[in-house]
């Protein structure tokens, strides 16, 4: 097949492209859910606790999930390490902000000071249990593929992540909130946490195995590479 060059080079290209914008959606959700974590809110109706990232956050762990499958726990882990890098830079340039010198008579600006120091502090919560319950996410993930001959995705997918969830949730509520909230509070928070990112989970199953066969090569592309 004269053509086949070409064709593997248009795959490349698109895997390439597919490396960038799952890059990109793990910088956003991990960004967004970690700043949206300063604000604990209080769901009446059901008695609980959360964060409003609580519900976004699980699709970090998809995400991870399908730079393993498609890319590896090396590119993966770089994927890991660059929003992890992101976030540390944004900690430094928000928290440097309180420094300097506000506008004489703004009333903003001591409300501007504190928001950032509470929203630098959840970041650092959030910058190490993204580090270390990631990390473990792409490590288990890799494990259980290599222990199940690439088999079972639904099984690999939900046990790295159901014990990912559990590491992150723990370490991200007692970074952030220890002592700033009742240790009841905080644990019926982690509760609540590992609850509904549990639930993601099992949702997480099907768009990863559609995202997968949508980004493999056919059978005749794998024959001939």
């Amino acid at each position: 097949d004269l053509h086949y060059p070409l064709r593997r080079q248009r795959q490349d290209v698109y895997k390439r492209q597919i490396y960038i914008i799952l890059n990109l959606l793990l910088f956003t959700f991990y960004i967004f859910t970690s700043i949206a974590a300063t604000k604990p809110i209080y769901l009446e109706s059901l008695d609980i606790i959360i964060t409003p990232g609580t519900f976004l956050y699980p699709l970090t762990f998809l995400i991870v999930d399908l730079l393993n499958e498609n890319f590896g726990l090396r590119l993966a882990r770089r994927a890991i390490l660059f929003a992890f890098a992101s976030n540390a830079m944004i900690i430094i340039l928000l928290y440097a902000s309180t420094f300097l010198p506000g506008l004489p008579g703004w009333k903003l600006d001591t409300p501007y000071n504190d928001v950032i120091i509470q929203v630098s502090s959840v970041l650092v919560a959030s910058s190490v249990s993204f580090l270390v319950s990631e990390n473990i996410n792409s490590y288990l993930l890799c494990k259980i593929k290599e222990l199940t001959n690439s088999r079972f995705l639904f099984l690999r997918i939900f046990l790295s992540t159901l014990f990912a969830v559990i590491i992150d949730s723990f370490v991200f509520c007692y970074i952030a909130f220890y002592g700033s909230m009742q240790n009841n509070d905080i644990l019926n928070m982690i509760y609540v946490q590992i609850a509904i990112k549990v639930c993601f989970a099992f949702f997480n199953i099907l768009p990863a195995y559609g995202c997968l066969l949508y980004t493999s090569p056919s059978p005749r592309d794998r024959q001939k590479s």
